[in-house]
């Protein structure tokens, strides 16, 4: 998938830990997930996790599918991966070359890290959450 919810529809979010707070809001509509899980189509519907207090994790499952390239003068993920981390490796030189798993999800994480033209959320503003003074951000979870 190439983050822009190719080929993968449906996340499933269970909260763990002791906290207070913290739904997720799909769409707008609060979701408790504190050891109860939610499904909910990640990709198309907006989804943020509202305030909280105490420990809190998530667990976020879901499974992309890694596509080809849809014509000759686009890359697939995997390669156009490849060369943003070796632009990448050009400007921090005393690095070893940054590595990943062809055919992993591996690869959407550098694009979303290193790609300044397609990033996750481009222009999001979601009630009080901004990326203004921002290129993208790196969609972690909730």
């Amino acid at each position: 998938d190439s983050g822009r919810g190719l080929g993968q529809a449906f996340s499933m979010i269970v909260g763990l830990g002791d906290y207070i707070g913290g739904e997720t809001l799909v769409e707008g509509t609060p979701y408790g997930i504190r050891y109860n899980p939610l499904e909910f189509n990640g990709w198309k519907q907006l989804h943020w996790t509202a305030p909280f207090s105490g420990e809190r994790f998530s667990l976020v499952f879901f499974t992309p599918a890694m596509t080809l390239a849809q014509d000759t003068d686009e890359m697939n993920e995997d390669e156009h991966a490849t060369k943003l981390a070796l632009i990448h490796s050009h400007s921090v030189s005393m690095l070893k070359p940054m590595q990943f798993r062809p055919g992993s999800t591996d690869a959407l994480v550098i694009m979303e890290l290193l790609d300044s033209e397609k990033c996750a959320y481009e222009n999001a503003d979601i009630q009080g959450f901004t990326l203004k003074d921002h290129a993208c951000a790196l969609d972690v979870g909730a």
